[in-house]
């Protein structure tokens, strides 16, 4: 994000759990959105396939090869999660991914490792 984001842009961190209860397991969900150049729906589409590279933007990622979003997204779902994207070109990005929590996870202490004591988004 920070890479597509003008020194003058935000991005912001945002993260939320929920606790698992009888009938479900609990999820935490990460977002990450940016004041960046946005993505078309179009290259939206190839953002999580292997060597799926947005072509408008080669000139900011140069390096990039297309594999980094497409691990994210085998990751994700081999946790049982799934990830996605918003965006309107010129405006923002926001990527968002959940996972599943197991039993065995301490869950009422993930938020606390993950956010600042304010429980505010991080703005960086």
């Amino acid at each position: 994000a920070l890479k597509f984001t003008a020194k003058n842009g935000k991005v912001s961190i945002t993260i939320n759990q929920t606790v698992r209860t009888e009938h479900r397991h609990g999820q935490l969900t990460v977002s990450v959105k940016d004041s960046g150049c946005g993505i078309s729906i179009a290259e939206q589409a190839k953002l999580f396939t292997l060597f799926g590279v947005v072509e408008n933007q080669r000139a900011l990622n140069s390096k990039g090869i297309g594999l980094g979003l497409w691990i994210c997204k085998m990751i994700t779902e081999k946790m049982g999660g799934k990830i996605a994207v918003d965006s309107v070109v010129g405006e923002y990005c926001k990527f968002t991914f959940s996972i599943l929590l197991d039993d065995h996870i301490e869950t009422e202490n993930i938020m606390l490792r993950c956010i600042n004591p304010d429980r505010r988004p991080i703005i960086l």
